[in-house]
Order: structure tokens, then C-alpha cells, then sequence
């Protein structure tokens, strides 16, 4: 990850001296493409770092639950029994 003071270099080049991207790029030895997706960030967010993800979880909250339920109950399991319960 580059440093917070590195990207506003790229971006300020960019943005207040109207450098193009491919030229800011080769400059700091990073792709156009990078320099572009930091400017976009910062007229976005108005902020050149990224913020937290948002996880999203894989399972409903209902099978998250059961699963949770069956490993307190069953602290010894194997992973194919599970399967097999949530499959039933």
C-alpha cells in the first residue's frame, strides 16, 4: 500500500497542474491507471486513502446461526457432518 502524503503528490500533479495521468504515472513509477483510480477516489471521497471494506457475509443469518448453535453443541465435530446437517 503507498503512503497517504505519496498518493497526494500523484493526485495534486494531477489535479491543481493538470498533468496527465500517464505522465504522473511514469513520474512516481506507478500506472496511469493507478494515479486515475486515486483521483476518482478523491472527487468521490474527497480523501486519496481507501476506507473499510463492508463485509458482506456468504451465508444466510439463519444458517450462520445453526452453524453456531451445532459447534457449541458439538465441539468435537468433523466438517463433513455439518455439511451433512445443513444439507439435510
Amino acid at each position: 500500500m503507498y503512503a497517504t502524503e505519496f498518493r497526494w503528490r500523484a493526485v495534486v500533479l494531477h489535479y491543481a497542474y493538470g498533468i496527465p495521468c500517464a505522465r504522473v504515472g511514469r513520474i512516481f513509477g506507478i500506472s496511469a491507471r493507478t494515479v486515475l483510480c486515486w483521483y476518482v477516489q478523491f472527487k468521490e471521497s474527497g480523501h486519496v486513502m481507501p476506507g473499510k471494506r463492508k463485509t458482506v457475509p456468504s451465508l444466510p443469518s439463519h444458517v450462520l446461526r445453526f452453524i453456531e448453535s451445532y459447534v457449541k453443541s458439538h465441539p468435537c465435530f468433523y466438517v463433513e457432518e455439518l455439511q451433512t446437517k445443513i444439507r439435510a
